[in-house]
């Protein structure tokens, strides 16, 4: 990285080279921004940028973990709010979080997709490092509920994700594809209470 900066002012320049990055790919996708528009708006030459980041894929995926930390965050948050859960406020509760990805930027990425693109482009050990961070945030949040410690953490984080890729097809699944979402989210909380009730009935 340059010795032109200090670790300040690399601190800086990286924030904004990600604030630029979100917003352009907000507005216009991954693939068809360029370096050329992250540097202008950002106000720095083209050769600075490389001093940060090899490609400009590997912005664009700091500008998705961005977001997906983002979300997780707030799950993770509103999940301490709740007292009890039942079925319905941990679907209620699932739901709205899916929800938050139209809030900002991910669903369209998801769907326009730029997410195949950046796998293809990116190191097959960047992808596979947040691929495993994901399972890791997944199972935190399940394993926050008391009651179902004793579950298949692996086996219904998956579940959420599967759920989760569904996103990008709510104009093809139809103007139901909100009651399609609750309902799906509903049948996995539904099997995590059943195994747990039929665990605890069998000891």
């Amino acid at each position: 990285m340059s010795k032109a900066f200090s670790e300040e002012e690399k601190q800086k320049i990286k924030q904004s080279l990600i604030d630029c990055a979100e917003e352009l790919i907000t507005r216009q996708g991954v693939q068809k921004t360029t370096v050329d528009e992250i540097v202008e708006a950002c106000h720095i030459a083209k050769g600075s940028f490389y001093a940060f980041y090899k490609t400009k894929e590997l912005l664009f995926w700091d500008v998705i973990l961005r977001w997906h930390e983002e979300l997780e965050t707030s799950m993770l948050n509103a999940m301490q709010t709740i007292s009890k859960i039942t079925k319905e406020n941990l679907t209620e509760f699932i739901f709205q979080a899916y929800m938050m990805c139209f809030n900002c930027g991910l669903a369209n990425i998801l769907a326009n997709g730029d997410i195949d693109y950046l796998i293809r482009k990116l190191p097959s050990e960047v992808v596979d490092e947040h691929i495993a961070h994901d399972d890791e945030r997944l199972i935190e949040l399940l394993m926050q509920l008391p009651q179902f410690a004793t579950l298949d953490a692996d086996l219904f984080s998956s579940a959420f994700r599967g759920i989760f890729l569904m996103l990008p097809y709510k104009k093809e699944i139809g103007p139901r594809f909100e009651d399609v979402l609750k309902l799906c989210i509903r049948g996995v909380v539904s099997q995590m209470f059943n195994k747990e009730n039929n665990e605890r009935s069998a000891k």
